[in-house]
């Protein structure tokens, strides 16, 4: 079972929307998730891709669609946690997309599952033994050969 948001980064050539500084419902944005006590505030706003501009506005970048990307998050770990560690190492200007809400719950990121198939209904066969693959090879060859002496002929 996983969770996967979207996530993005910052285009090369940013095109930066101010808008209004809103408190964060942090309980609405990531419902039945503990995030990590050392997130405050600030740092939760950059997360989501909202950076002060000193004027008690945010300033909001445009995405580049080019440049989204999503990840599959096991549903025992909180988004930021796994956001923070996994993400941000690499992509050090993504952000989670708040647009990107589950209809069940509302929370960022959709919620789900898959059920991987393979791992559920495979059942192993032993291989055939190498001999008789060898001797089914042999016959095949045999009738090949045959059905080209036809044909030339």
């Amino acid at each position: 079972m996983s969770a996967s948001p979207w996530w993005t980064q910052r285009p090369r050539r940013w095109s930066p929307n101010t808008i209004k500084a809103a408190p964060l419902d942090r309980e609405a944005l990531f419902p039945d998730q503990t995030l990590p006590d050392i997130l405050d505030s600030v740092a939760l706003y950059a997360l989501l891709g909202l950076y002060a501009n000193g004027k008690g506005k945010q300033i909001e970048y445009e995405p580049d669609p080019a440049l989204k990307d999503s990840e599959n998050i096991p549903l025992t770990e909180d988004i930021v946690s796994y956001f923070v560690r996994e993400v941000r190492p690499y992509v050090v200007d993504a952000w989670i997309d708040r647009e990107s809400l589950d209809e069940q719950d509302g929370g960022i990121g959709k919620l789900g599952y898959e059920i991987n198939f393979n791992r559920v209904f495979f059942q192993y066969q032993e291989p055939r033994p190498l001999n008789s693959i060898d001797a089914e090879l042999a016959e095949v060859e045999q009738r090949i050969m045959a059905l080209l002496r036809e044909v030339t002929e």
